[in-house]
């Protein structure tokens, strides 16, 4: 909204009119017409909604967080892998020891307005040998998701994140990848 107040756009709308009144000697009428619905059109735009979306004023029937993460058995066997999520400043960790993991929450009272999720791997202090031809594969996916519910059922997406990643090696280049320390597999912060 351009202003905040009715009085102060009648009382611009006012002083540009006399203005024009006063200057209407020396230019034409039809100019004097096209400069009043200009500043009209201005005043009135500026009075239009607001364009961003709203949550609708009931609330959510339900708030869900479902996140998953799906990785290679070659990741874990190298890998101690850790989820940090929280809600609000609910905070819970988990090791991740299999090749899904999948956390699924639904909130219907003390729907919480802030979302994380952080799943990181770090080295293991022993790991398997590999012969130096082996291929391993090291590879992520994950799909996080925040919905909402509303009276009529309908499911809305408010925040999504999603991706997916294969690095394959060899157990020669095995230790240099392992060297390279602590791996990031996902972020997620959401605020709505």
């Amino acid at each position: 909204m351009l202003f905040h107040n009715d009085k102060k756009q009648l009382f611009i709308i006012n002083v540009l009119l006399n203005m024009l009144f006063k200057i209407k000697n020396k230019i034409s009428y039809k100019v004097l017409a096209l400069l009043w619905i200009m500043t009209a059109s201005v005043c009135l735009v500026a009075c239009g909604g607001d364009d961003e979306p709203k949550e609708p004023s009931a609330g959510y029937k339900s708030v869900n967080a479902n996140y998953v993460v799906n990785l290679s058995q070659d990741y874990l066997n190298l890998y101690d892998v850790e989820a940090t999520y929280s809600f609000d400043n609910e905070t819970h960790t988990e090791a991740i020891t299999s090749t899904q993991w999948e956390m699924v929450k639904k909130f219907t009272s003390n729907q919480p307005k802030h979302f994380t999720c952080t799943v990181k791997a770090s080295p293991k202090a022993t790991v398997p040998q590999y012969a130096d031809d082996a291929k391993i594969t090291i590879s992520e996916n994950y799909e996080l998701e925040v919905t909402g519910v509303d009276n009529g059922g309908n499911v809305m997406q408010m925040k999504s994140l999603s991706n997916s990643h294969t690095l394959n090696t060899t157990g020669k280049q095995l230790q240099t990848l392992l060297e390279k320390g602590e791996r990031s597999i996902v972020k997620f912060d959401y605020t709505r």
